[in-house]
């Protein structure tokens, strides 16, 4: 029950989310592809964890859509906020996200960055946008490592400038790729050996993941921009 308590907020405020976004002029496809992004959410938690709902961790992502701050373009998802820039400065960014599903093919990508433009300087014109922006597994260049350059996870990282990562632990992803590679819930416990040796290796990033963390290191969320204007 617990874990369907913020489904039931979500669709309790679906009304008024649907109002702002005709205030704003948001065409119906583009709040209904937003905002139908729950009920795969709810599917990957079943999967993941073996019970129906939205965790503890997956909480930040359905807010932002039901108060109108982030949509679904095309392949990508993107949030308007205040973010840190390349020059260490703060102003508005879009904050990029990569939900699961398709390839991430560098059509798909171009495709949504133009749709994302065009969107947000037709809704949000009082909100002018500097940068892309990203955090993400995704951007760990050492993935370079293993993916031929020609691959579309490679071709997707090599477009952000990336900031110098951390050294805390906050960044480290080990339990993030155990998700999204494996459907494995590990999002705080150490990923032993034993649980290595248990996954399926059937594709690169799989191979990937393990032969890294065999190798003695751990894997990294890092954070990278895009200026947004050449965005392609």
């Amino acid at each position: 029950m617990a874990l369907h308590l913020y489904v039931w907020l979500y669709l309790a405020v679906l009304p008024r989310t649907l109002r702002y976004h005709a205030e704003r002029g948001t065409d119906r496809l583009t709040s209904w592809e937003t905002l139908s992004t729950l009920g795969p959410m709810m599917a990957e938690h079943r999967s993941v964890h073996g019970v129906g709902g939205v965790g503890r961790f997956d909480q930040w992502c359905p807010p932002l859509k039901f108060r109108g701050t982030e949509y679904k373009l095309g392949r990508l998802e993107y949030d308007r906020g205040c973010g840190e820039r390349p020059d260490g400065t703060t102003g508005s960014v879009l904050h990029l996200h990569i939900p699961s599903g398709t390839p991430l093919s560098p059509d798909s990508c171009d495709e949504s960055f133009d749709l994302a433009r065009a969107f947000f300087e037709r809704h949000f014109p009082d909100e002018p946008v500097s940068h892309f922006t990203c955090h993400s597994w995704l951007l760990d260049p050492r993935l370079t490592e293993y993916l031929p350059e020609r691959s579309n996870i490679v071709r997707f990282l090599r477009r952000f400038t990336l900031k110098p990562p951390t050294s805390g632990a906050a960044d480290l992803a080990d339990g993030d790729l155990l998700e999204y590679l494996f459907s494995r819930p590990s999002r705080q416990e150490p990923v032993t050996e034993s649980r290595l040796a248990d996954l399926p290796q059937e594709t690169s990033p799989q191979r990937a993941y393990v032969a890294h963390l065999r190798s003695g290191r751990n894997w990294l969320a890092r954070t990278g921009w895009i200026p947004y204007r050449t965005a392609r």
